[in-house]
């Protein structure tokens, strides 16, 4: 058994047999379209919240305490209240993992159309020069269309 040894590489409870050869693969990239769709979620109701006058600070608080809650909304909204968008993960390597897992749908003959909508957003980063900048940054696009910027106030931190 592999189970020793990959064990000292990372926590077993986090480690799952995929079965046939590319299912590990598989898996990644249908993790990765739940991210991206969560992401852009996150970042859509952020800046609608902000435009409606909700304070981003008290946004954070309550769907942290919601069920709108995540391990990507603990992650990513409060760089986005920062705006800091110092790559840990790149807008470019995000696009590229949808698009991996779009092209599996498509061949597979599934619509996927969360998917392909939130790639749109990425690619609009993209075109706006944000490749290199963290995922988080995607939320300058929507906050370009609705003419607001979603931050916190210093009193706010």
């Amino acid at each position: 058994s592999l189970w020793p040894l990959l064990s000292a590489i990372g926590d077993r409870k986090k480690m799952f047999y995929m079965g046939d050869i590319g299912n590990g693969h598989s898996m990644k990239l249908v993790h990765g379209l739940i991210n991206a769709a969560t992401l852009t979620g996150i970042a859509e109701a952020l800046v609608v919240g902000k435009k409606a006058g909700i304070d981003a600070q008290t946004m954070f608080d309550v769907i942290s305490a919601s069920r709108g809650n995540s391990g990507t909304f603990q992650s990513r909204a409060p760089r986005m209240l920062d705006g800091n968008f110092t790559a840990a993960f790149t807008i470019d390597l995000k696009h590229k993992d949808m698009t991996l897992g779009i092209e599996l749908a498509e061949a597979l003959k599934i619509p996927v159309f969360v998917s392909e909508t939130a790639r749109n957003l990425f690619q609009a980063a993209r075109a706006k020069g944000l490749g290199g900048a963290d995922i988080a940054a995607v939320i300058t696009v929507l906050e370009d269309w609705a003419g607001t910027t979603v931050r916190r106030t210093k009193n706010e931190s």
